[in-house]
Parts: structure tokens; C-alpha cells; sequence
């Protein structure tokens, strides 16, 4: 998998340290130099070292013609997999890979950074009927739950984790990557990992877990990476994403099982001034 990166430079800076931590190894590259001499080609030998390390990054989103910029972000498809809730929905059901219909599942939410989980709950609560969220912090979205029963008429349930009702649920879907509640879920149920697993996945209960897709976007094949890094450089935020993600055209692909990663910190960057 690859990840995209969008390299930007504070006005002040005068030497930038850039880390880059793979799953495997580690790569550094460092420039010293004046940010008011760094040329247009500069940033060629930039972009061209960040590739080589495989990140692929955005040099010049929508309506910023020039360098220098002001942060560095990174794309890996975890935004875009959350707010693809409901095309996820459409591929299990296309395909068969869950034993009910939607309208009769139940769909179960373990949550994760709460921005996620939102971008996960605003397009689920427009597809399904029956739908919970798992979650020690049940008062941090007691208004936004308000407001989709005004939009949609559900009543959203939330929890605590609880493994008699876990078990109850069709389809997960994990935004912690911790594996906590998989071992509560029931047979014949669709596991779904918005966040990398980060150890081994122990899947008892003989459960469907999906961890990673492929989509075909306005027709063509990509990955979510490349998605997500296309949305953000055409300055979409993620707020509005949410309620217009299915506006565009994107389908679920190719399904891949989930793969652990040694470690979180797979990216980092430093600035020295």
C-alpha cells in the first residue's frame, strides 16, 4: 500500500528533517536550505526522493499555484474508509457475504477517534435500520444523534462494549484497530477493520473479516489512498464529505483480508529551525 503525502514548508523554516518511518525500515532525508531559495526544482528532487520511498504526495493541490506551504499531511484511506460505510453495505449485500438483507441487519459501530467514527455514522444511518454504537463515551455524541433522527428518523442505540450484544450484530464495523470485540463476534457475521488491525487477529468464531478494498472511482480502478488524497487536494473537507460522499462515484472493488502493522508510527516528520 502506498501513502500519499502532501509536503508543505512554514515560512520560517530553515532546515526541514524529513522522517520517514516504513513498516520495515526507516528512510530520513534532510534539507538545509533557505525556504525562500527552494526552486521549483528543488521540489522535483523532493518529490522524486519521497517516491522512491514509496509516498506518493500532492505537490500543488486545487487554488495553491506555488511553494512554499505551511504543514505537511498524510493521506492513507482511513478518512475515505470511514465515509465509505455505506458503499461497504452495498458490496456485502451485492455479493451475498451477509445472510440478511440490509434492511432487516443489524449493524454495529465500535468507535474509534470520534471525527472517524462520525464520518463512518453519518453515511450508515441513511442505509440501515437498525443500528448501535459501542462506545465508553456514550454523552460525546448524545446532539449528533439527535440530529440524524431528525434527518433520518433512526434511533441510533449506544453502549458500552457489551458481548451479549456484540454478538447480536451482523456487521461490525472496528475504527480501533485493536481487535477488542472480534472474539464476541458471532458465525457467518462481516467484521470490518476501518483502522489496520495492530496485532494478529484471532477470528474464533469463524466470522467474515474485511480489512482493505480496492474502488473503481468515476469508472476507473484506484485504491482509497488515491481517493482520499484526490478529495482533500480538491479541498473537500471531511464535514462535508459526510453528507455528500455518495455523490460521487465510487464503488467497492477488489476486497482484501486485513494485514497487521508492527506499529502506528509508520510516519513522521520533524522540523529544525
Amino acid at each position: 500500500m502506498s501513502y500519499f503525502g502532501k509536503l508543505e514548508f512554514k515560512n520560517d523554516t530553515k532546515k526541514l528533517k524529513f522522517d520517514v518511518l516504513s513498516i520495515q525500515n526507516g528512510k530520513k532525508m534532510q534539507i538545509s536550505k533557505d525556504i525562500k531559495c527552494i526552486t521549483n526544482r528543488d521540489w522535483g528532487k523532493i518529490e522524486t526522493a519521497l517516491i522512491k520511498q514509496n509516498i506518493l504526495h500532492i505537490a500543488k493541490p486545487k487554488n495553491i499555484s506555488d511553494i512554499p506551504f505551511e504543514s505537511v499531511e498524510v493521506y492513507d484511506g482511513t478518512k475515505v474508509k470511514a465515509l465509505l460505510g455505506a458503499q461497504m453495505l452495498k458490496y456485502i449485500y451485492k455479493y451475498n457475504l451477509g445472510y440478511k438483507n440490509a434492511l432487516y441487519s443489524k449493524v454495529g459501530i465500535v468507535d474509534g477517534n470520534i471525527n472517524t467514527t462520525l464520518d463512518l455514522l453519518y453515511p450508515l444511518s441513511s442505509e440501515v435500520t437498525d443500528l448501535t454504537i459501542f462506545t465508553p463515551s456514550i454523552s460525546v455524541y448524545e446532539q449528533v444523534l439527535k440530529e440524524i433522527y431528525l434527518e433520518h428518523k433512526i434511533r441510533i442505540k449506544i453502549m458500552p462494549i457489551n458481548q451479549a450484544y456484540v454478538s447480536q450484530m451482523d456487521i461490525i464495523f472496528d475504527l480501533t484497530g485493536k481487535n477488542r470485540c472480534i472474539k464476541y463476534a458471532k458465525p457467518n457475521s462481516v467484521y470490518v477493520f476501518i483502522k489496520s488491525p495492530i496485532e494478529n487477529i484471532e477470528n474464533n468464531n469463524k466470522c467474515l473479516v474485511w480489512g482493505d478494498f480496492d474502488v473503481l472511482f468515476n469508472k476507473y480502478e484506484s485504491n482509497v489512498e488515491e481517493v482520499e488524497a484526490y478529495l482533500m487536494a480538491e479541498g473537500y473537507t471531511k464535514a462535508a464529505l459526510r453528507k455528500i460522499i455518495g455523490r460521487f462515484d465510487i464503488k467497492i472493488h477488489n476486497v482484501y483480508a486485513p494485514t497487521p502493522i508492527v506499529s502506528e508510527d509508520y510516519f513522521r516528520v520533524t522540523v529544525d529551525k
